[in-house]
């Protein structure tokens, strides 16, 4: 069942691309791109920069399925090209599905960008997934927005500590928690609350000009520097997925575009480090 929604979320998608851009559509061969929201915007970049090179082939960038849906979506031969923020399932493996990872991007704590807080601590995350009366220092509540409890995100932010995990177990339980299914939609909600915290990828708010302020965590910024020199400590990996097998030559010409160095121009100006 879950399967055959992503399949129709995808067709749709598809459809509405189709009908914003028909005379594209008859003159060039399309590449149907999907999965993590957090590599979305990104990847509308670098298929920008790719058409631009490439006329007769045009790369379409579908709106967030997650990591799963994409995978499922390119298995069910709805896209061509799925992205994941996470490793390949061994069910996934065995349907047929590779992958390589392009790059890597800061996991971020976030809030709005006029929120006067500058970091947190592994105390500070107890705190606030522990109980509903914590403050900004501007006297704002602490509004949670959290994502499904299998998520990848969360469960990134479960393994920093027993304490942190077991907070946040007991916040997933308490009434009131905004609780949002895509990347998108997590920062979307973290920009228009007050007060609002959450996770969300470095790429993400460098990509869509999200106004979002990533969070120093225990007194260390989450920068693409102290990524790769290993001072900080939470990144995504971002994963291009495909089907075992030849490839159509248009979909091998832009993964290879994203790997060269015009791609890697691009990924590193949005917050990527690479691999």
């Amino acid at each position: 069942m879950r399967c055959r929604y992503f399949l129709r979320l995808v067709f749709s998608c598809l459809y509405m691309c189709l009908a914003a851009s028909p005379g594209a559509v008859l003159s060039a061969e399309e590449i149907n791109v999907g999965g993590t929201g957090i590599a979305l915007g990104t990847m509308q970049r670098l298929a920008e920069a790719f058409n631009a090179k490439n006329p007769g082939v045009v790369v379409k960038v579908l709106p967030s399925l997650g990591s799963g849906g994409g995978i499922k979506a390119l298995l069910g031969g709805a896209i061509d090209l799925a992205l994941s923020a996470r490793p390949l399932k061994e069910e996934e493996r065995a349907a047929g599905a590779q992958a390589v990872t392009y790059a890597n991007t800061p996991y971020v704590f976030a809030v709005q960008s006029k929120n006067p807080a500058t970091g947190v601590t592994k105390q500070d995350l107890v705190n606030f997934y522990s109980t509903a009366q914590s403050q900004w220092p501007d006297g704002k509540r602490v509004r949670l927005v959290l994502r499904e409890a299998n998520d990848h995100a969360t469960l990134l932010v479960k393994s920093i500590s027993p304490q942190i995990s077991a907070a946040l177990t007991q916040a997933e339980q308490r009434h009131g928690i905004v609780f949002v299914m895509s990347d998108q939609e997590a920062a979307r909600e973290i920009e228009a609350l007050d007060g609002g915290f959450g996770g969300t990828a470095l790429a993400l708010i460098l990509s869509e000009k999200r106004a979002l302020k990533p969070l120093n965590f225990e007194g260390v910024a989450p920068t693409v520097a102290n990524l790769a020199n290993g001072t900080y400590p939470f990144s995504s990996s971002l994963l291009m997925v495909t089907k075992t097998g030849k490839q159509k030559a248009s979909v091998e010409r832009f993964i290879k575009f994203v790997q060269s160095p015009a791609g890697a121009k691009i990924l590193t100006e949005l917050g990527h480090v690479l691999p």
